[in-house]
């Protein structure tokens, strides 16, 4: 063999054995952080039935929760093709993200008007929102924020609201959305340690500023 071919052979090798430990290195951290987003949302939301379908080894997983309160929680926990090595860079170069979404259908409040705050920057949160919202946007007043992000609002006194809501989020926001028709709300954020934590506390916001008690309108 010529020196060429021994610096191949020896480039080629290394090559295999920095792609075995990126490999198990992503892997745990991929366990841990699917482990974590399992124990916080239960120890949260404490279901009392729930199932989960997994999209795919570390790719991601699928959970629906029902609540003692008749409130129902849908998650979708996805992750980027990170376990390549070789791939990864060009995921990142495609702003593939690990993404957590979570969304809380009432059984108990209603949901009053429609929200929607998304980052127009992300290709997935631009397209499920005009995929979910279509031609609505058009009745709805739009609001741009900050360089990456624009509100749809139906009572513009909640743009103080998305104001907020980014201000106090520590976690990348894909879209916050409230739908009046399915009294559902849902929020999406890029999926990391702590993503639960901000996610319940942007739930715990939209709660109290777009929705109401059923039991309130009774009294």
């Amino acid at each position: 063999m010529t020196l060429f071919e021994y610096a191949i052979l020896a480039l080629i090798s290394l090559l295999a054995v920095a792609m075995v430990i990126w490999y198990f290195r992503v892997r745990k951290e991929m366990l841990l952080l699917t482990r974590t987003v399992v124990v916080e949302l239960e120890k949260h939301f404490k279901p009392r039935e729930k199932s989960y379908v997994l999209l795919g080894y570390l790719v991601g997983f699928k959970g629906k929760y029902e609540l003692n309160n008749g409130d129902q929680v849908f998650i979708l926990f996805t992750t980027m093709p990170r376990m390549s090595l070789l791939y990864y860079p060009i995921a990142k170069m495609l702003g593939r993200k690990d993404r957590l979404e979570v969304a809380l259908k009432y059984s108990n409040r209603y949901v009053l008007r429609d929200f929607h705050l998304v980052n127009v920057s992300d290709s997935w949160a631009t397209s499920t929102f005009l995929r979910d919202v279509g031609e609505r946007r058009e009745k709805m007043q739009r609001r741009e924020l900050r360089a990456n992000y624009v509100a749809f609002l139906e009572d513009l006194e909640d743009e103080g609201l998305a104001k907020k809501l980014l201000d106090m989020s520590k976690a990348e926001i894909h879209r916050v959305s409230a739908f009046r028709e399915h009294n559902l709300v849902e929020v999406a954020v890029e999926a990391r340690l702590g993503a639960v934590g901000e996610i319940l506390k942007i739930l715990e916001e939209m709660r109290k500023r777009v929705t109401r008690s059923r039991h309130s309108e009774e009294a």
